[in-house]
Parts: structure tokens; C-alpha cells; sequence
């Protein structure tokens, strides 16, 4: 009711969480494409021809980098963050097809 959510499932996710919810998912949001993956290692190869923005989550840990031409963020976690880290959440800004600022943000 607040907001659009664009959610995959992770490695652990065995319940049946409906018919719209896949191992991966496209989304574009402000003329940017993201693409959503639980585990980067599922992706392949980095497509910037394909996507802008890949948001993944597996490893817990808060990162936000580019490789290949494509950013990649890792929004880390609120309830379960890995290697002694704080609770985070990633925020993007996007507007007119481009990527305003990707950023790291603690919770809690």
C-alpha cells in the first residue's frame, strides 16, 4: 500500500510466496533498469546492454560498487547482517534514466 516491491527469492525461501515471485526480476524505475538476484553469482556475465542497477543480497554485507558498466548494490541487511556490521538499508535516486546517487544507509 505504500510503495511498488519488486522481491526474489533467496536460497532459503521454500515457501510458496505466490506466482509473482521468481529467482529474478526486472524492474525500471525512473528510466533505470534494475535487475534483482538473490546471488550475484547467479547473474553471469554483467550486461550493461541489459541493465543499469543489479540489486542482490546473499552475502548480507552492505555494498555499493560498478564493474563492468553496470552498478551493482548489495543493500545488506536489516534483520541479519553478516560480519559484525549495523543493520542497513541501500537507497538509489534515480530521475530522467540516470542514476543520482547510490548510498549505504544504517538503520536502528
Amino acid at each position: 500500500d505504500i510503495a511498488p516491491l519488486t522481491a526474489v527469492l533467496g536460497n532459503c525461501d521454500y515457501d510458496d510466496f505466490g506466482p509473482d515471485v521468481h529467482e529474478e526480476a526486472d524492474v525500471t524505475l525512473g528510466g533505470v533498469r534494475f535487475h534483482v538476484v538473490h546471488r550475484l553469482s547467479d547473474l553471469g556475465a554483467l550486461d550493461p546492454g541489459h541493465y543499469d542497477v543489479v540489486v542482490s543480497g546473499h552475502t548480507h554485507r552492505a555494498v555499493v560498487e560498478h564493474a563492468n558498466g553496470v552498478l551493482l548494490v548489495n543493500p545488506g541487511s536489516v534483520t541479519q547482517p553478516r560480519g559484525g556490521g549495523r543493520p542497513t538499508v541501500a537507497i538509489v535516486e534515480v530521475a530522467d534514466g540516470v542514476v543520482k546517487s547510490a548510498q549505504i544507509v544504517p538503520v536502528g
